[in-house]
């Protein structure tokens, strides 16, 4: 067995900077909201204190991690001199942010 890694060069900025985007936005909106949407529907049947769980999950924990994760996609289309929103990309992306959002100003 090798002891090279996969890849021997190292990445460039921008590719580290649209890899931190893809793990933070993953681990927001597809591993901690649904987690905390099952919080919600789940611990409610055995505990009075679900609400508690369920909003610590869904903005204490997922806002700055989504919040940063969108803060690096931004930042990678500016050092790709790319225009914001133009592509389906960024207009899902920013769909998500607002839907989120407004998720969280209607559930306060």
């Amino acid at each position: 067995m090798s002891d090279t890694p996969l890849r021997s060069f190292p990445l460039t900025p921008v590719e580290r900077t649209a890899k931190t985007h893809a793990i933070l936005s993953v681990t927001g909106f597809l591993i901690l909201l649904p987690i905390g949407a099952l919080v919600a529907r789940f611990i409610r049947t055995f505990s009075t204190r679900w609400w508690t769980a369920h909003s610590l999950i869904q903005l204490v924990i997922s806002g700055p991690i989504i919040g940063v994760g969108w803060s690096f996609g931004h930042q990678t289309a500016q050092m790709l001199n790319m225009g914001h929103f133009i592509d389906t990309h960024q207009q899902t992306g920013l769909a998500l942010l607002i839907l989120y959002v407004a998720q969280l100003l209607l559930g306060i």
